[in-house]
């Protein structure tokens, strides 16, 4: 009796296993309903986040020398709380885009799924060639808004004595005392930031359009 044999591959979908999904949802049930301000203060001073990450930072490149290495040392690693806004508001802004991009593979037709896997490309290439450039262009505007909101939202950062616009205008306000000029100026920096953010955006949003129109 011959037994026919098959050349099929095995292959795993990581996103299938239930460990990953509770630790996913998790995440994003904890930073997506907990507010920004409250989780600057608990990466901040109750974690210490930056305290831990500036301790093993300094040990690691202490006896490395270079213009790179210099720039970490003195910039970053050398402020506890600018190293605990970027935790604080990398792991926010991770959950809310996790959401987004989750939504936009689910808003493809399961066809098409089944089209990349009918011809032979696995779980990882159908997803890599078939799903995503199709799932890019849906989720390019809310990802877009999302950056928007995180340069507005690291405003918040002040409460744990980052230096940044916030924090530096309410200290010239306490000694200059011309509160309306110095929040006017403030108010436009942001607004700057966000239009110019907006305009880049805007074209990437032409160009990925108009490349699809010509492969059409």
């Amino acid at each position: 009796v011959n037994i026919p044999t098959t050349n099929r591959k095995i292959t795993l979908n990581p996103w299938g296993l239930r460990p990953l999904n509770s630790l996913a949802t998790l995440y994003t049930d904890f930073f997506r309903n907990t507010p920004l301000i409250v989780q600057f203060m608990f990466i901040h001073f109750g974690l210490q986040l930056g305290k831990i990450v500036q301790g093993i930072g300094l040990e690691f490149i202490e006896e490395v020398d270079g213009t790179f290495v210099n720039f970490i040392r003195d910039e970053i690693l050398s402020d506890r709380a600018y190293i605990s806004a970027i935790f604080a508001l990398g792991l926010n802004s991770g959950a809310y885009q996790t959401e987004i991009i989750r939504s936009g593979i689910q808003a493809i037709p399961a066809g098409q799924m089944e089209a990349g896997r009918s011809i032979g490309l696995t779980y990882i290439q159908s997803m890599r060639y078939v799903i995503l450039p199709q799932a890019l262009r849906r989720i390019l505007p809310p990802l877009a808004n999302q950056f928007i909101y995180i340069v507005k939202m690291s405003a918040f950062a002040s409460v744990i004595g980052m230096q940044e616009l916030t924090r530096r205008a309410n200290e010239i306000v306490v000694t200059e005392y011309r509160p309306l000029e110095i929040y006017t100026l403030l108010i436009f920096e942001y607004l700057i930031l966000v239009l110019i953010i907006s305009y880049f955006i805007r074209k990437l949003e032409k160009k990925m359009g108009s490349n699809e129109n010509q492969r059409n």
